[in-house]
C-alpha cells in the first residue's frame, strides 16, 4: 500500500498564476493551469486589490 501522499503544486506563490486569477474565468484557470474547481474558487475569493499587493509580495520577495 502506497502510504507517500502526492504533492500537489501550489500556484498561488506564481505571479503567472496570480495575473490569470485577474482575467481568466474558472475553466480557463483550470485547463491552463491542471488546479482543481475548489483551489480556483478559493483563491478567486481574494479581492484584486489583495491578488496584486500577493502578486507584488511574490515578486519582490
Amino acid at each position: 500500500m502506497n502510504t507517500k501522499h502526492r504533492q500537489r503544486p501550489t500556484y498561488i506563490n506564481d505571479p503567472d498564476y496570480l495575473r490569470d486569477l485577474l482575467t481568466l474565468t474558472t475553466k480557463q484557470m483550470r485547463a491552463k493551469w491542471g488546479v482543481g474547481r475548489n483551489a480556483v474558487y478559493s483563491h478567486q475569493r481574494m479581492s484584486g486589490s489583495e491578488i496584486r499587493q500577493r502578486i507584488a509580495e511574490v515578486e519582490h520577495g
